[in-house]
């Protein structure tokens, strides 16, 4: 076992975010590979971002991601591709939403008369989500679309993966499953806070047939106890969970292992344990249908250190997020774990932060760091 850890295999490295911001030339590209090499880094993550010069997934785009395989596979580096032009996934840039605006994520959205939360009777609608806009900053020809995909939906979903995923199979099928290892999916979510629920087209009528009553007329039981509150609300989550864990997870992970390649990635403030069912639903079941399952670290905050804003009132939750990460992939029997870890890091982080970020993601048995060191 001892030459194992003096020289380890090429598999067991950080696997850190290769930004391109700009105009990634092939000389860039060049030098910026030689310098991972030279830092032992044999595994990166392809991650396209604000002020992208080549429109995202357009002709000049994949000639250069061709010329970044090609040098990849010429120096045994493995390339994770990232799904999205910014984030959250599952827009593709936007064009998910505008050419096919039936896939635009909608919520059941709760407002209460006075006040935001109290003060009489709730009263709720459907209404489509309007928040994120990430995928339509920083470049000249992104779309101003706001919103996000249904996530629920098996053909909402379906478009995404046709108009992302399927573009870089035609495009760089030839590198899948040697040098291109797998999809990175970053913080698909349910709903985003607030007092709104997920909801997708056809809900009310899945709800009826799997437990035999209707929810419409009971939709308030989510918010205010009543009798019988509690089931509504045990039924309604165990619906969502599956939507979410079939429709999405399953399909891209599925898409993925057809084409010899892995999913990983993470979900939507997993950091917070009383989030989970908000933003993800079944976090562990979610995880669990992931080649490589993952979370996020945001501010490198640990439970060896004092609490951050992260963990107000909820002291020790980290070491839970990666129990839960943890169990996921030992129930499932995947061999690796990732965590996007340092991101939103200060300035003016030392050495020795790192350092004890990543002592902490070892001691909990994360295999895969994915650094997020944009500072």
């Amino acid at each position: 076992m001892k030459p194992l850890f003096s020289v380890p295999d090429r598999g067991y490295g950080p696997a850190p975010w290769w930004a391109w911001m700009g105009d990634p030339t092939p000389d860039r590209m060049d030098r910026q590979l030689r310098r991972f090499l030279d830092m032992r880094v044999f595994e990166v993550i392809i991650i396209p971002l604000y002020g992208l010069v080549p429109e995202y997934l357009g002709t000049r785009y994949f000639e250069l991601y061709r010329h970044a395989c090609r040098r990849c596979r010429q120096w045994k580096i493995k390339l994770w591709i990232y799904d999205e032009f910014n984030w959250p996934s599952g827009t593709c840039a936007g064009r998910v939403l505008r050419d096919f605006p039936e896939a635009r994520q909608q919520l059941i959205q709760f407002s209460w008369p006075g006040s935001a939360y109290g003060g009489g009777a709730p009263t709720w609608r459907v209404a489509p989500y309007g928040g994120f806009d990430l995928a339509s900053y920083g470049a000249s020809w992104a779309l101003a679309t706001t919103g996000y995909v249904d996530v629920l939906s098996a053909p909402a979903v379906r478009r995404f993966i046709g108009l992302t995923m399927e573009r870089y199979r035609e495009e760089l099928g030839g590198y899948f499953g040697d040098v291109i290892v797998g999809f990175f999916t970053d913080e698909p979510a349910i709903s985003h806070g607030g007092p709104q629920f997920p909801y997708t087209p056809g809900l009310f009528g899945q709800f009826k047939a799997r437990y035999g009553y209707d929810l419409e007329p009971r939709v308030t039981d989510l918010v205010v106890d009543s009798p019988g509150a509690l089931k509504v609300r045990r039924d309604y989550w165990a619906l969502v969970n599956g939507l979410f864990q079939h429709n999405f997870f399953r399909q891209y992970a599925g898409w993925c292992a057809r084409h010899g390649l892995k999913m990983t990635g993470h979900l939507l403030l997993e950091e917070l344990l009383s989030s989970n069912i908000r933003y993800s639903g079944n976090l562990p079941a979610d995880l669990a249908e992931m080649q490589v399952p993952g979370m996020d670290l945001l501010q490198g905050a640990t439970s060896f250190d004092t609490q951050g804003p992260l963990f107000v009132g909820e002291k020790g939750l980290a070491d839970i997020g990666c129990r839960l990460l943890d169990s996921a992939a030992c129930f499932s029997g995947r061999q690796r774990t990732l965590c996007e870890a340092f991101g939103c890091v200060p300035y003016s982080s030392t050495a020795r932060f790192y350092k004890r970020a990543t002592d902490f993601l070892m001691h909990h048995g994360l295999s895969m760091i994915n650094d997020n060191l944009f500072v």
